[in-house]
């Protein structure tokens, strides 16, 4: 497989994985090394929740956190999440990029990014930090 068949990556500029912030992050940042096709951010391919407290994304009392999107730059492309400051607590958040179906978020060349990072196109792209404290 040549390096144009691959499928594209997403890495996280701010915050950084597992990060632990004092405050609220202004935006978050995320950067893939190829042009993506930025109209699927408008099909719901991104969700940030946050735990509910307890720091754990599987037990049901997520909450789902509203965010605006916007694309900075198309190739490489970087995507920008902004969240209203009222929507922001101390918590652990979890900011997922679908890489499968309904919708995957892909390239171009409708190559479904390979969220995870497994060489195999397909599988959610996680990031998740904490929010310490507020101002």
């Amino acid at each position: 497989m040549t390096s144009l068949e691959l499928s594209p990556t997403i890495d996280a500029v701010w915050p950084l994985p597992g990060a632990r912030l004092r405050e609220p992050p202004r935006e978050i940042l995320l950067t893939s090394g190829g042009e993506l096709d930025a109209t699927l951010l408008d099909a719901g391919v991104l969700s940030l929740r946050r735990s509910g407290g307890d720091g754990d994304f599987h037990n049901g009392n997520e909450q789902a956190i509203s965010a605006v999107t916007s694309v900075r730059s198309l190739e490489p492309t970087v995507i920008a999440v902004a969240v209203p400051a009222e929507q922001w607590a101390a918590d652990w958040y979890e900011l997922r990029v679908s890489g499968s179906s309904p919708v995957a978020l892909a390239d171009r060349a409708a190559r479904p990014i390979d969220g995870d990072r497994d060489g195999v196109p397909g599988g959610d792209f996680v990031l998740t930090f904490t929010v310490e404290a507020m101002k």
